[in-house]
């Protein structure tokens, strides 16, 4: 199977990622943040996007070690959210948007570190893929938007559809290999 095929396939399973994770939104303002509805969205965004995470540096190569490095943080701050996600849904302390976990500490440590993950792996991950000339520009810009987006006024109750639509961009890119450099 060629490295187009394969490239191919990440690129299903990133953009299925990030509908799931735009998923989040609606389900967030209809139920309330940290619903069982929700966290299910969340739960297969992560297994998904910890996935499709080694697709994108698979077809952007030309990032280098900091593109791997990078891609592979998103691939451990995607599982460890995710098993985050499975445990409260097991545990049943999925809540109604109002004290969802109370003070339990190992979430909120859990929670600390993800958010580092996500705030170094992200940016290094963005600025990787710009210096790799692969994908478009506008794809860089979708992943510096899930970092802001969700920071401006009025816009916290959507920062999941900004990261999810980041996704879409890059798996649609590698669907339709409508990549800024040729691939193979």
């Amino acid at each position: 199977m060629s490295l187009t095929k394969i490239g191919k396939w990440f690129g299903s399973i990133v953009l299925v990622a990030g509908i799931a994770r735009i998923g989040m939104t609606p389900t967030s303002l209809v139920w309330g943040t940290d619903s069982t509805q929700e966290l299910s969205f969340g739960f297969a965004a992560c297994v998904l996007m910890a996935l499709g995470s080694f697709g994108l540096f698979l077809v952007q190569r030309e990032s280098g070690k900091l593109g791997f490095v990078s891609a592979l943080s998103l691939v451990l701050f995607n599982a460890v959210t995710g098993c985050m996600v499975w445990a409260i849904l097991a545990a049943g302390m999925s809540g109604d948007g109002n004290a969802p976990f109370g003070d339990n500490p190992v979430v909120l440590m859990t929670r600390i570190l993800i958010m580092a993950g996500m705030f170094l792996g992200t940016p290094a991950f963005a600025y990787a893929t710009f210096r790799a000339k692969v994908f478009p520009r506008w794809i860089v810009w979708l992943l510096l938007l899930a970092m802001i987006g969700p920071m401006l006024p009025g816009m916290e109750k959507i920062g999941a559809a900004f990261w999810g639509l980041s996704y879409v961009g890059m798996g649609w890119v590698m669907i339709t290999g409508k990549y800024a450099v040729p691939r193979e």
